[in-house]
């Protein structure tokens, strides 16, 4: 999830819909809410004291309540439409790599790697917008499908799956530091899975708990009136495969390959006695306010945001809180080498198509609460389409980036 940024493009066929009766919709999600976990409802790791009241689940029934809970949403039903999202008059120029030149190494390659010309081809950005109630809460949910001619998939996964909140800051301007406090380690997590898979669906499963720091919108004339917001959130990424059928239920078997990120809020005051976390944190209490504190010594998973953290250290903050769940699945279907299909032919076919769907509640707290329930929800409906644009952005940019060591 990401605070709207006034630097993108805006958003274009946005319409609001009325929302239907939250009074329909039954509660049946305990994990998939705002109410923050706290360090008894957290599963056993080696830096949290023992013993801890009340807590008796395993790392293995953790996941497997969570995973449940993930597979009961159904992406494709219960949702209300909002319009369509897309960069106005914009498509991202995505490089595409022409290479020439013999493949043995020699002064003849080299002279002919400076022939490798980096051209570009045009990539629409398009967002569906969507709100879906869930657990008597109204979902902001939004949905986007990628060619693999445009983007692959392991260019996605590898930016949404993997280190989900580290990327994260990578590709959201607003984002300008995504601080670890906790992780469990791969071994007990690869234990877990194996406890709990079911016909070796589940592949594997990151899980962590970041501290996300957020600068807010500017108002008009450039006015910083809101302070910065942090986020404390434990993040599970469950990389598994997924049905064919688009209605069949997230996680039963076949061999379509899938992640789904979770990310639920965290009781940060209830880790106050956990060493390891307080040690790491970048919070700086200055008696009831918080400030964002930079340590003299900052990790190099930081580096490339120092500048934007040393502004920012200093700043009051307030804290906000957010639940969201990401889903990532790879194209149905793969265009063959031969007899392709035409390029029309996979923008009309969704199984051409990556999918990827994101759906959060959140309240990002201090005056902004007081914000009518409809604008807070445009704003976070533009926020999250937002996103979309940003992967595609970096993806473009990592390529260039790449070809340019190449010619090096």
């Amino acid at each position: 999830m990401s605070e709207s940024d006034p630097g993108r493009p805006v958003p274009t066929q946005f319409h609001d819909v009325a929302l239907p009766s939250i009074e329909d919709a039954p509660r049946v999600y305990r994990y998939l809410t705002l109410d923050r976990l706290n360090i008894n409802d957290l599963p056993p790791h080696s830096d949290i004291p023992i013993p801890r009241k009340g807590n008796t689940t395993s790392l293995s029934q953790f996941l497997n309540n969570i995973i449940l809970e993930a597979s009961k949403i159904d992406f494709d039903e219960g949702f209300t439409s909002h319009g369509k999202w897309h960069p106005a008059g914009m498509n991202v120029a995505m490089p595409v790599l022409t290479n020439v030149g013999p493949a043995e190494p020699g002064p003849k390659s080299i002279a002919l790697a400076a022939t490798v010309q980096t051209i570009t081809k045009p990539v629409p950005v398009s967002v569906d917008l969507r709100v879906k109630v869930m657990n008597k809460v109204a979902w902001v949910a939004r949905r986007s499908y990628h060619l693999d001619s445009d983007v692959k998939y392991s260019e996605l996964d590898n930016l949404l799956s993997q280190d989900h909140s580290r990327n994260e800051a990578r590709y959201t301007p607003s984002v300008y530091d995504a601080n670890e406090l906790l992780a469990w380690s791969a071994e007990d997590l690869d234990k877990a899975v194996r406890d709990i898979n079911r016909d070796g669906i589940i592949q594997r499963v990151q899980m962590s708990v970041f501290q996300m720091f957020h600068m807010m919108p500017k108002l008009l004339g450039g006015l910083s009136l809101l302070q910065d917001r942090v986020f404390h959130v434990l993040v599970i990424t469950v990389h598994s495969t997924c049905p064919a059928d688009a209605n069949a239920k997230a996680f039963e078997s076949c061999k379509i390959s899938q992640s789904c990120t979770i990310q639920l809020p965290i009781d940060f005051e209830s880790l106050s006695n956990v060493q390891a976390v307080m040690q790491k944190s970048r919070i700086k209490k200055d008696g009831s306010t918080r400030r964002y504190s930079l340590p003299t010594s900052t990790a190099t998973d930081t580096a490339e945001f120092l500048d934007t953290q040393k502004q920012r250290t200093g700043n009051k903050l307030t804290e906000g809180i957010y639940v969201s769940v990401e889903r990532l699945q790879k194209a149905l279907k793969e265009v063959p080498a031969e007899d392709g299909v035409s390029l029309e032919a996979q923008y009309a076919d969704k199984d051409y198509q990556h999918r990827w769907d994101m759906m959060t509640v959140s309240t990002a707290k201090g005056i902004t609460q007081f914000a009518p329930e409809r604008v807070k929800q445009t704003e976070t409906l533009k926020a999250v389409a937002e996103d979309v644009y940003g992967v595609i952005q970096y993806v473009a940019r990592a390529r260039q980036n790449e070809q340019n060591r190449k010619k090096q």
